[in-house]
């Protein structure tokens, strides 16, 4: 076995050089690490009193509520985080909110292209909705939970793997389902 004998100067040139391998490692590692990315929608439309809302959503949150004006606002987070940029663009690429309304009719639903290919990385596709009381709400939102202001209008609410948080239906009408999670109204 052999032993390495560095004389002080050889030893500090040594020191310096193995540390800046180090940071230099350290540098590189740290722009292979994970690369969250986001894109954002943001929608409002003037409605009837009885307008249907209807949402259509997976992997994420969806915020219903409830407000005094004849207006439907929607906003859209998607944000990816895969093992670095390059691959959380193209999984983000694939996401897609389709958003659409008239007077009568306010539609957003998640929409995704392709395989997401999403190993080892996480996902979340957010939606804050504020729309009348009175009007027709249909959700649907699986892999992520759904909370809803108080509804006087008919209600459609299906989740799936998620919880419900419902203020209060006091229309007439109103189908709820919860599979594979809770609801409390």
């Amino acid at each position: 076995m052999s032993t390495l004998n560095l004389k002080p100067e050889k030893m500090k040139s040594f020191t310096r050089i193995s540390t800046m391998i180090t940071l230099m490692l350290l540098f590189i590692t740290a722009g292979l690490t994970a690369q969250e990315l986001k894109k954002s929608y943001h929608e409002t439309y003037d409605v009837n009193s009885d307008a249907r809302v209807q949402i259509d959503n997976k992997y994420g949150q969806v915020y219903i509520q409830t407000w005094d004006k004849n207006q439907v606002v929607i906003d859209v987070e998607i944000s990816v985080d895969a093992k670095n940029e390059k691959e959380s663009q193209k999984i983000l690429d694939k996401i897609n909110a389709k958003i659409s309304g008239s007077n009568d009719l306010v539609k957003a639903i998640t929409v995704f292209t392709g395989n997401l290919n999403c190993r080892n990385c996480e996902m979340s596709i957010e939606y804050e909705v504020k729309m009348p009381a009175g009007c027709m709400l249909d959700l649907k939102n699986e892999f992520g939970n759904a909370y809803v202001g108080e509804l006087s209008g008919p209600a459609k609410i299906r989740v799936d793997y998620g919880n419900l948080e419902l203020d209060g239906l006091t229309g007439k009408d109103n189908s709820v389902t919860v599979k594979f999670g809770n609801a409390e109204i």
